[in-house]
């Protein structure tokens, strides 16, 4: 006849004669029984507890002290043989073991909408399903151009960030001064995010970008007018000085200052920034070259984007042409747009 049990108030799971598997939330609890022989010491275990303190167990109701018996594995091993006839008793830890719930079985309320997997958030979404939210942006970047941005299906909102064409650099001469650099042209996104380009080298005028437009429905994360380029300067023969570095934006790549009679450095490609302006020979008096100002930048969030929206890169502005016995100027880096794309 089987055995039933019930310890304290612990749900019965399993039993049989020998065993009983007594659920607890964390451990199984796990009965064997035996009858003693007087001789026979060592008995073997349904399942091997998680330790010896794991284990309680009993000769003819009677605790026995850990120290009257050891468990290693499934093998249980008294110091003195259990005495003839005497029901023995051995109630054992294990780990418990946890389901898999089929396929479809887990309703809207049983998930916790904190859970993640594969990149996204499993949310229910209060209509008896779920729905994930991709915590990895897509990404989408122009580089040269105009055109038509197409917004992926399921996208809650986007990231842009964008940046105006950096202005050249100006050429050097030895007397007066040369010719500007070109400007910049500006980037735009849509009839919402416009970034003007920076200003040519030019003696000593601020020529940074002006600054940004951002419109409604954008929301501004960082908004900068352009940085000025570094002014040339006039020197004498025989004196080595550096001539104007361009203006930097947020993705660097600015020309940098020219020495002797090396023409201008251009800007990094794509990055808005300002070329630099050209050297002159040590020998020669005469006048270094300003730095191209940079575009200006934006970093604007769109929520609920619109299913299109039109682009256009600012260019870079050229490099000032040489005056006489100078060099040119370098030229400024185009814009750029770059969009995160976050989805539902």
């Amino acid at each position: 006849m089987p055995l039933t049990r019930k310890l304290a108030s612990k749900s019965l799971i399993k039993q049989n004669t020998n065993q009983d598997v007594i659920g607890t939330g964390v451990t199984n609890l796990v009965r064997d029984a035996f009858t003693g022989t007087g001789s026979q010491t060592v008995f073997t275990l349904t399942t091997a507890p998680l330790s010896a303190a794991n284990t309680q167990v009993f000769i003819s109701g009677v605790y026995q002290n850990k120290n009257t018996y050891t468990v290693v594995g499934t093998t249980l091993t008294f110091s003195t043989a259990p005495p003839n006839s005497t029901l023995i008793e051995v109630i054992s830890g294990t780990n418990y073991s946890i389901g898999v719930p089929g396929d479809g079985t887990v309703t809207t309320a049983k998930i916790n909408s904190t859970g993640a997997t594969s990149g996204s958030l499993l949310i229910a979404n209060g209509s008896g399903g779920v729905s994930f939210t991709n915590l990895t942006p897509t990404i989408q970047r122009f580089t040269s151009g105009s055109g038509t941005y197409n917004t992926p299906a399921n996208v809650k909102y986007i990231k842009v960030r964008m940046v105006g064409g950096g202005g050249g650099g100006q050429g050097s001469v030895t007397s007066a001064w040369a010719a500007a650099g070109g400007n910049g042209s500006s980037t735009t996104f849509g009839a919402i995010l416009t970034a003007p380009g920076g200003s040519g080298g030019n003696i000593n005028i601020a020529n940074g970008g002006s600054a940004p437009t951002i419109s409604l429905p954008a929301i501004t994360i960082a908004s900068f007018a352009g940085m000025n380029g570094f002014s040339g300067q006039a020197k004498a023969a025989g004196v080595d000085l550096s001539s104007g570095a361009g203006g930097a934006t947020p993705f660097s790549g600015a020309g940098a200052a020219a020495v002797g009679g090396i023409v201008g450095f251009s800007a990094i490609a794509n990055s808005g920034s300002g070329g630099s302006g050209a050297g002159m020979p040590v020998g020669s008096a005469g006048s270094m070259g300003q730095g191209g100002g940079a575009g200006s930048y934006i970093e604007a969030l769109i929520q609920n984007p619109s299913l299109t929206y039109s682009y256009s890169i600012g260019t870079g502005g050229a490099g000032g042409a040489a005056g006489s016995g100078g060099s040119a100027g370098g030229a400024g880096g185009d814009g750029i747009i770059i969009v995160e794309e976050y989805y539902q």
